[in-house]
This record gives C-alpha cells, sequence and structure tokens, in this order.
C-alpha cells in the first residue's frame, strides 16, 4: 500500500515513465487519463488486457504490425469467452473482435481506419533480407539501409542445405550441430567483433532448446560468448521486437516428416523470422522445393533465397565502368578511380540509385549524382530533389552537379568534388573488391550421419516435466490400449489449468478409423499429426488427464471428441509427432 502510494505522488513529477504492461497495475494508481499521452509499443503481441494501461491515456499512440505474431492464449477455454463476449459486450460495435487471440492493435486498427498511418520506410535489413516481407504490405515496404563498410556481411543471404539430417520428433540434429560450428566460426573471426547473433527455430521450442545447449556446451563459445555477443535463441515469438546483426533459421523438417504451413499465424511467424537480421540471415534446412507443397510458406522461403531480388541488379565481377548509365558517370568514375577512391557505382537504395558512392575510412561516404541535361531538365528536379530528402533522412549526404556544368568548369568541379570528399575525411584508400552476390548456396553433409551422436534420447528438453519425477502416481496408464479404453479419455473444462496458463501434453496418435468402422491399434513408429488425426493426449501437469480428441477443420466441438486445428490448442498439436511434449 505505502508503494503504491508513493507511486502515486511520483507519477506526477516524472514527466515520462516506461515499463512492461504488465507493471502498469502495480506501479501506477487506476486514474482514467491519468497521463496526456500513453504509448504502447510491440501493441500486436498484447491481447485485451491491455485496455488497462490504455485507459489511463488522453491520446493513444498504438504501434504495432498486424503481420506479426499475435496472441496466442493456449489453456483458455473458447466457450467460457464467448459466454463473456455474450453478457458483458452486447451491443459493443465489433464486439466479435475482443477475444483472446486477437491483438489490441488489430481492435483498434479496425475500430478506427481513419487513423492509421502505414509506415513504408525500412532501415533495419538490408534490401535482399527484407524483400521477403514486402509480400505482406501490398510490396509497398521501401528499404532504405546500405550497409557501411564495418556493416557489410555479403552475401547477405546465406542458403545452406543438408541432404540427409535426420528429424527426431521436433529436432534436427544436422541442422542444430551446422549453426553451433557456424556461429563459432563467426565468433572466432575478428572481422566480426561486432556482430550479435540470433537463431529462430521455425518449428516450435525443442530446437531452440538444443541448440542453446549446444552453445553453452561448446568449448569455442560457451556461457561467457554468449552473453558477450548478445547470442538469443528462441522462436520467432521470442525474436519479435528484437534484431541481430546475423540471424540463422532452422527450418527442422525433413523430406519424410514436413507438414504444409499455410495458416495465417505460419506467415506471421515467418514474416517475423525472416526480417529479424540486418546484415546476414542463414537458412538452415533438410528438404529441398520439391519436398513441400505449393502452399507452402517454407516454400517461399526456398525461392526467396535463390531469387531475392528479382528485379534488382546483381553484379559479379563485372567491371565497374559497365555499370555506368552514361558516358557522364564513366567519366568521373573513372577520375575518382585513377586517383585511387573506392567507388561504387548505381548503388540501389529504397527503389532508387546513386550513381556513385565513394567510400572512406570509419564508414565515412558520399553519395554523387550527375544530372545529365537529358534527363534531369527543370520538370524532374521537383522529384530529384524529394528523394534526395528520403535518402538524406536515412543519412545520406549528397553532392550534385549538372553536365552542363562539369563541361564547361571540369578543373573547378573536380577540385571542388575532392576539396569536399576531404572535409567529410574520405581519403582515397584504394579500390576493394566486393562479394556483391545476393545469396551464397552451401550444400553440406550431415554432420552425423551414420553416428549415434544422432540419437534424440539424450536430448531432454528443459520445460518437459517427467511424470517419474512427481510426489503422486499418475491416476491411470499412458500407453497403448490404456489410451482407447480408459473411461476418462473425455473433455471438461478440469482438462485445463484452473489460472488458465499454458499446460503440457504428451501425444499419441491414432490411426485413423479404418473402412469396418474399427479402430487400429497405436503403432509404434512416428505419426504427425494432421486434419484428419485421431490423437490422445496425456496432460502432464494437474489435473491430470487424458484426452482423445479428432482433429477436424473449421469446426470445433470438443465435448464430441472433435477439435478444431484453428483453435490454440489445435494449432499446438498440428504437425506434432507422437511422443512430442506440446505447450
Amino acid at each position: 500500500m505505502a508503494a503504491q502510494e508513493a507511486a502515486k505522488e511520483a507519477s506526477k513529477a516524472a514527466p515520462v515513465w516506461v515499463m512492461p504492461e504488465y507493471k502498469i497495475p502495480e506501479q501506477l494508481p487506476p486514474q482514467l487519463g491519468e497521463f496526456d499521452l500513453v504509448i504502447l509499443d510491440e501493441a500486436s503481441q498484447s491481447d485485451i488486457t491491455a485496455l488497462a494501461a490504455l485507459a489511463r491515456g488522453k491520446k493513444l499512440l498504438i504501434v504495432g504490425d498486424e503481420e506479426q505474431v499475435s496472441p496466442s492464449n493456449v489453456g483458455i477455454p473458447s466457450e467460457r469467452i464467448n459466454a463473456m463476449r455474450a453478457e458483458h459486450l452486447h451491443g459493443l460495435p465489433n464486439s466479435k473482435l475482443i477475444d483472446e487471440n486477437t491483438s489490441i492493435f488489430e481492435i483498434t486498427m479496425r475500430m478506427y481506419p481513419a487513423s492509421h498511418l502505414v509506415l513504408r520506410e525500412h532501415f533495419r535489413c538490408v534490401a535482399p533480407i527484407i524483400q521477403f516481407s514486402t509480400r505482406f504490405y501490398s510490396n509497398r515496404l521501401m528499404p532504405l539501409r546500405v550497409p557501411k563498410a564495418s556493416e557489410r556481411f555479403d552475401p547477405p543471404l546465406v542458403d545452406v542445405y543438408i541432404p540427409h539430417a535426420k528429424r527426431s520428433g521436433k529436432i534436427n540434429r544436422d541442422e542444430a550441430d551446422y549453426i553451433v560450428d557456424e556461429i563459432a566460426n563467426i565468433i572466432s573471426n575478428p572481422l566480426h567483433d561486432q556482430r550479435n547473433i540470433g537463431v529462430i527455430s521455425l518449428l516450435g521450442s525443442h530446437q531452440a532448446e538444443l541448440i542453446e545447449r549446444l552453445l553453452i556446451e561448446d568449448k569455442r563459445i560457451g556461457p561467457e560468448k554468449i552473453a558477450e555477443r548478445e547470442i538469443i535463441i528462441g522462436d520467432a515469438r521470442i525474436m519479435q521486437g528484437q534484431e541481430r546483426s546475423v540471424v540463422f533459421l532452422s527450418m527442422v523438417s525433413t523430406p519424410s516428416q514436413v507438414i504444409s504451413q499455410s495458416k495465417k499465424s505460419d506467415q506471421q511467424r515467418i514474416n517475423v523470422a525472416m526480417s529479424r537480421a540486418a546484415d546476414r540471415l542463414y537458412l538452415v534446412r533438410s528438404v529441398r522445393l520439391e519436398d513441400l507443397k505449393p502452399q507452402d510458406i517454407k516454400a517461399d522461403v526456398i525461392k526467396h533465397f535463390s531469387d531475392p531480388m528479382p528485379e534488382g541488379r546483381q553484379y559479379s565481377g563485372a567491371d565497374l565502368l559497365d555499370r555506368c548509365d552514361s558516358g557522364f558517370e564513366r567519366e568521373v568514375l573513372t577520375m575518382l578511380l585513377d586517383a585511387n577512391y573506392r567507388v561504387r557505382p548505381q548503388v540501389e537504395v529504397g527503389g532508387f540509385r546513386i550513381d556513385l558512392v565513394v567510400e572512406g575510412a570509419e564508414d565515412r561516404r558520399l553519395a554523387i549524382e550527375l544530372d545529365g541535361d537529358a534527363f534531369h531538365g527543370p520538370d524532374v528536379w521537383e522529384r530529384d530533389m524529394a528523394r534526395q530528402a528520403v535518402l538524406e533522412r536515412a543519412g545520406w549526404v549528397f553532392w550534385r552537379i549538372f553536365g552542363s556544368q562539369w563541361r564547361a568548369q571540369k578543373d573547378y568541379w573536380w577540385n571542388q568534388l575532392l576539396q569536399t570528399l576531404s572535409r567529410m575525411g574520405i581519403g582515397p584508400i584504394g579500390a576493394e573488391a566486393i562479394d556483391e552476390r545476393f545469396t551464397e548456396c552451401r550444400v553440406v553433409e550431415s554432420f552425423n550421419e551414420g553416428s549415434a551422436d544422432n540419437s534424440i534420447d539424450e536430448v531432454v528438453p528443459s520445460a518437459v516435466v517427467d511424470l517419474e519425477d512427481r510426489e503422486i502416481e499418475p491416476e491411470i496408464s499412458v500407453t497403448g490400449e490404456d489410451y482407447l479404453n480408459n473411461e476418462k479419455n473425455q473433455v471438461d473444462d478440469e482438462s485445463r489449468d484452473k489460472d488458465g496458463s499454458q499446460f503440457t501434453l504428451d501425444v499419441g496418435v491414432v490411426d485413423n478409423i479404418n473402412p469396418n468402422g474399427e479402430e487400429d491399434e497405436i503403432v509404434p513408429e512416428d505419426k504427425i499429426v494432421d486434419i484428419g488425426s485421431e490423437v490422445v493426449i496425456e496432460q502432464l501437469f494437474m489435473p491430470y488427464k487424458v484426452m482423445r480428441f479428432r482433429i477436424v477443420e473449421n469446426y470445433n466441438s470438443p465435448e464430441n471428441g472433435l477439435l478444431g486445428s484453428h483453435t490454440p490448442l489445435g494449432e499446438a498439436l498440428i504437425d506434432a509427432v507422437e511422443g512430442d511434449v506440446v505447450e
């Protein structure tokens, strides 16, 4: 109580308060309109409970992205949500939007569409990386970042294919070992001392947990390097709102164990995963394009790595002069090269091209625009200035001259250019060969092929709770025919945590009912859950339960043994393998 009173007094003195959303009810008084402005960042991850924070503002600024990961409240009965909505929100406009899986950003965007503003300029990723995500924004994103010399990690995309990798459950040890080895190589290279690193599993958290364990155990890396390089490992939800210089994506799937991912939630996760890397993005995969269905978002990822910039120009050792668009550009470029300056012609940025970019030490650089009179007359001057203003906002410094000026007083303007370069500290440091490919493709043999080390028995995800370690005996057996015959194989609200938190389930897959209506036995080989699968799940957290469902599409009736694939539990089970532990 004393702390709340102190916070109430302090709130009037402090002009800005920055805190996690869940801390607001603890530390700030519950008064409507107490603050002049409330800014909610990453609102696409906040659910309806964020209203408690928003109600404290006279004005609101809600920042989010409906194409990124939305809330997913596993364990909250949809029937309970529907009942509460009918009771408390009857007659409220857009009340159908308010549920446990809709973000506060989506709700406010639809209720106040006139005040919705889309930010098109993108400053984090280099263009070949972020180009994939432009599809989610009607191809209107404008990548404005061209990396400086110290930031450049060429090529920006690396496609790694491991043809003989093996998957066990939701873990692909071969992909994990490759990622750990490549991280060790990056850390050992002094050229990359300033780079931080992220690792994203594209299939659940188990792969991420394995990679984290291997990084800790690796003598080249260990906990100290993980902290020093700010290495973060997780799924797309963990990485949302984060960015790293280098990011690794582990696809996990293999040709014999791959499920199509095409739902809205799949697209959101992939969008987040593909847009976290600033300088270089690795795709580590064990499937080929022909192993995937056309509608699978994973197929789009592989296609992007093969051709990330369909309309971009990719150079591979071509003469610099051949890239110039005019004789004027070639003349100035030749003079700069003869003076031993490092120059890149026709640099693409944000849908524009800069004629020449001169680079110096310590990441200094100058953009040179050479306006030929035939193409840059008064009628296009306003457009050119608008384009320059956009790029200046991205940090570029320009030196601009018309062709007629250059021809009339070439020596004068050449000296002016040299003086500008000198004033900016850009010296003649010599040309440097730059790998201007967009993608490097690697084929890597399995790290563990034919080795016992590929066994998954040794991998125990940290979040799994083993029933044998519990102080109580389970009420029922959890294997074989007991799954099918136990009288408690039913669903009710008691099968969920009382507080609505996540619960952990062990998955068994039953053969589909055969033509004569009888149920097949559970077979020992791995089975993957998909639409139409009949699954038996064991709830590991109390109250202990065993439940059986058939996964169906566009319908949900748990009391009748039918579980919708669109529900949080259904989404968690899709793509699971018999014996998996899912949350």
